[in-house]
């Protein structure tokens, strides 16, 4: 009996230190991931400060990378900073639920939806600039789509036209909505339109009694 005691005593040893080194590891994980995220934030509020000129000396430094970067994506230039680290909280918190990393992908895709319908807004007239002028005209000016906006707003330009490029936009918005919200549009419109019949209607009945 002592014999088979004295055994078993080291195979607990074990296993407390087998427990306390997951816990370590695991503080050790958390430390770094939680540092990553503050160096993340700090370049963050850098690119950030760029957009303004607040980065740099003229155009080095920082400042250089988001004229570069306005020159690409025009003035969604100015919310990619907060959309990186939001999309970076999100991720830290949630670093296994794939729902968060669609709705990532998601909120990217309606900044892409927001830039192509201000390509589409400038008129047909420029929609068949070439990438140099795209990326010039969006270093120059704030309301732009930029050299990547400007292209594929191109494309469509140029398969579907300029109205049916607006419809096939606002039926993608429609779309992304759906996604992200996991609201049915169809069961919206139809809320919509019965609150409204329904406000009529007493309205008429508030006629008839006055």
């Amino acid at each position: 009996m002592s014999t088979s005691k004295r055994k078993q005593m080291p195979v607990r040893a074990s296993g407390n230190n087998r427990k306390s080194q997951d816990y370590d590891n695991r503080m050790e994980s958390s430390v770094i991931r939680e540092v990553k995220l503050l160096v993340f934030l700090g370049v963050c509020i850098l690119l950030f400060l760029g957009n303004f000129g607040w980065a740099g000396i003229g155009d080095t430094g920082i400042n250089w990378i988001s004229n570069r970067l306005k020159g690409l994506i025009g003035i969604m230039e100015y919310v990619l900073p907060v959309y990186m680290f939001i999309s970076a909280l999100y991720m830290y918190a949630n670093p296994t639920n794939r729902k968060v990393r669609f709705r990532i992908i998601l909120s990217a895709l309606l900044g892409l939806e927001i830039i192509l319908f201000i390509q589409f807004l400038s008129g047909s007239s420029n929609m068949e600039l070439k990438w140099s002028e795209y990326y010039k005209n969006s270093m120059e000016s704030l309301f732009t789509a930029g050299a990547i906006g400007g292209k594929i707003a191109s494309l469509i330009y140029s398969v579907v036209g300029l109205v049916g490029g607006f419809i096939l936009l606002i039926l993608g918005l429609i779309i992304i909505c759906i996604l992200l919200t996991e609201k049915s549009f169809v069961n919206q419109v139809k809320k919509a339109g019965q609150k409204s019949s329904a406000a009529i209607e007493e309205n008429i009945q508030r006629n008839r009694q006055n």
